[in-house]
């Protein structure tokens, strides 16, 4: 449940930061544009501290490459 949790959390806040940098980029009142660029930021550090949290309780792991797999894979995508 608490797994589940998280990840709709973090969903929501990378829907938001979606929301934020449209409206950052689309505005013409540069007021206006500062205050969603610093709205940005701080959905941007939630979303971190979200997943930092996620990862220290085992929830979100990312695997990690040994160099010959890079190298493999960056050939295959060079091609």
């Amino acid at each position: 449940m608490e797994k589940y949790f998280y990840e709709n959390v973090l969903t929501l806040t990378k829907s938001l930061a979606t929301l934020y940098l449209t409206g950052a980029t689309e505005c013409a009142n540069e007021s206006v544009r500062k205050v969603l660029i610093n709205g940005l930021d701080e959905i941007l550090i939630l979303q971190d501290d979200i997943y930092q949290t996620m990862s220290e309780d085992g929830f979100y792991t990312v695997e990690k490459l040994n160099k010959q797999e890079l190298e493999i894979t960056n050939l295959k995508n060079k091609n």
